[in-house]
């Protein structure tokens, strides 16, 4: 009897020791191997997760058919009214002109209330230092502007973007040339123009002609001329956007 209860004593001393190394083996692969340890991972590349989200997120803006340029323009509808309107001039009062002498700004459209887009006057903007520093739409022909219109505005700020004037070195009669990097040698760019009485501000110049935009191929130069064959006048100003037209999808 007496040996039978030595040897159950070592086998409950051997299960126990078995018991204790099992749970001590048991915890070291958990720490190192089990899910303790995929959570880890997780966590520390939680970076790269993070940043193909974002790229996931710029592809699908791109994918939206947004161009650069476009991004890159401020437009805004603005609409003459007695409060802003000054004699021949509408003055508009936003963030991205007011005191802003460098601005380059389009007028893409007016449209007249009830009587559709026609309008019978040539026009342009003008930066007024005196008025709190803010551009103007205004009549070339100094015929005071109408209650009622609204004009598509235009704030360039991308690199398409110039300013041309009249000077007697690029001027031949009606039209004057343009030298640019962004036009020359391009005959398929287009091109979007205002007129501008003063870019900078100070003294400016009239031009109460239409205007319209040319290449002309033998200069490899494209050139804006007064379709009514008037004389340019030198120091007549020009914002123009250039951009390219958008290649058919095949």
């Amino acid at each position: 009897m007496r040996r039978v209860g030595v040897i159950t004593a070592v086998l409950i001393v051997l299960i126990f020791g078995f018991a204790v190394e099992g749970y001590f083996v048991y915890r070291y692969y958990d720490t190192y191997y089990g899910v303790g340890a995929v959570t880890e991972a997780t966590e520390s590349s939680g970076g790269t997760s993070e940043v193909t989200t974002l790229e996931t997120t710029a592809e699908e803006t791109t994918a939206s058919g947004i161009t650069s340029e476009e991004a890159e323009e401020a437009t805004f509808v603005h609409r003459a009214e007695s409060r802003n309107i000054v004699g021949n001039s509408t003055y508009l009062d936003r963030p991205e002109t007011n005191k802003n002498p460098k601005a380059v700004l389009l007028v893409k459209g007016v449209r007249r209330p009830g009587r559709g887009a026609s309008y019978n006057h040539n026009i342009g903007v003008w930066y007024d230092a005196n008025r709190g520093g803010k551009w103007a739409v205004f009549n070339q022909d100094r015929v005071s502007m109408t209650d009622g219109l609204t004009f598509e505005m235009v704030v360039l700020t991308g690199a398409e973007k110039l300013v041309h004037r009249a000077k007697p070195s690029n001027t031949v009669g009606n039209t004057t040339y343009i030298d640019s990097p962004l036009t020359n040698g391009q005959p398929n760019a287009v091109l979007s123009i205002t007129q501008d009485w003063n870019p900078g501000g100070g003294a400016g110049t009239y031009n109460d002609h239409h205007v319209v935009a040319q290449y002309d191929a033998a200069r490899k130069k494209w050139a804006i001329y007064n379709e009514d064959a008037a004389a340019m006048p030198a120091g007549a100003a020009f914002n123009i956007s250039v951009s390219r037209p958008h290649k058919p999808i095949r």
